[in-house]
């Protein structure tokens, strides 16, 4: 049996759900969206949560969510969706993840039999599991 460890990072995400063909445009939006959501709404997640996030891009470094906030503020969907592409993965919604790292509005999730994660904006988790 092949590990998920052992594929590249886009064989590794396709291998659970992760395509590339996913609309780029949709993963802007949904980034937006979930930006926009208030802080009463969304969650505060702790380390070992088991969370299931709203759609979202998903990027390697807290830093790529930090620059693609920013594109967002300014408005700039264009350049918001070359940075996904190159970049990041569209998260869909409705996939079970632990978190594994806070950081400053960005959160490390991973699949729960994985040891790979992904940041994500804090904001994208709005109902934690808590298990």
């Amino acid at each position: 049996m092949i590990r998920l460890s052992q594929l590249s990072p886009s064989r590794r995400f396709m291998q659970i759900g992760f395509g590339r063909d996913a609309s780029l445009i949709a993963a802007c939006l949904a980034l937006a969206s979930s930006l926009a959501i208030s802080e009463s709404t969304a969650a505060s997640p702790k380390v070992g949560d088991r969370v299931r996030p709203a759609a979202t891009a998903a990027c390697p470094t807290p830093e790529d969510i930090t620059k693609l906030n920013k594109l967002l503020e300014q408005k700039d969907s264009v350049r918001a969706q070359a940075y996904i592409a190159g970049k990041c993965l569209d998260l869909p919604a409705g996939l079970e993840f632990v978190v594994d790292t806070i950081a400053a509005g960005a959160v490390c999730v991973r699949p729960p039999d994985s040891r790979d994660c992904l940041w994500i904006p804090e904001a994208a988790i709005v109902e934690p599991n808590q298990h």
